[in-house]
């Protein structure tokens, strides 16, 4: 088990994926970690360019184009006061998103840590839009399907069971093979 965790970029996968793990957040990760952490948060794309009010606004010009004058109830919704509006609320909150992150990461960090039988996935969507930049880090980190040596030596087996020559086996045959596989004894 240590050499195949040994390696520095496994090692600091698994400190990153433990920080942003709600039930392991009181294990000290080291400073280099959280460095990390804060350099993909900043990274991450923010909200407020990806699109929002000017994708819309293009999509209602592009629907209204070819209907003729008459404007559809969606447009009334949104005039230039909403957008002024939209704008002005924007322009109202300057906070940096260098700031931003480390606040985030430091409100999260002081919390208590969940007890290891609650869900971190339901904890983060619960709190997302309160740690907006880190649960964008958290969503990379927590989707990490765990596999184990046994399921991976059973796909192994299979593969060598369904070869080109054999292709044409049925499902009921091959599952009978492979369960014979792995669980005969051989002599060695």
């Amino acid at each position: 088990m240590e050499d195949k965790y040994s390696a520095p970029a496994t090692q600091q996968l698994l400190a990153k994926a433990t920080l942003i793990d709600p039930r392991y957040r009181d294990i000290n990760p080291g400073d280099d970690v959280k460095d990390v952490l804060l350099e993909e948060m900043l990274a991450m794309p923010d909200e407020r360019s990806d699109g929002g009010d000017g994708e819309g606004a293009m999509r209602t010009s592009a629907a209204g184009e070819g209907e003729g004058s008459a404007p559809s109830p969606p447009e009334k919704k949104k005039n230039f006061a909403d957008l002024l509006g939209k704008r002005k609320a924007q322009s109202s909150n300057p906070v940096p998103k260098r700031i931003r992150a480390d606040t985030e990461v430091a409100r999260y960090l002081q919390e208590e840590a969940l007890d290891l039988h609650s869900d971190p996935l339901a904890w983060w969507r619960d709190n997302q839009a309160r740690l907006l930049l880190l649960s964008k880090v958290a969503r990379k980190y927590m989707t990490i399907c765990a596999t184990s040596a046994p399921s991976e030596r059973v796909f192994s087996a299979e593969g060598n069971i369904v070869t080109p020559l054999r292709s044409s086996l049925k499902p009921d045959k091959v599952n009978m093979l492979v369960f014979l596989a792995r669980n005969s004894k051989t002599e060695k």
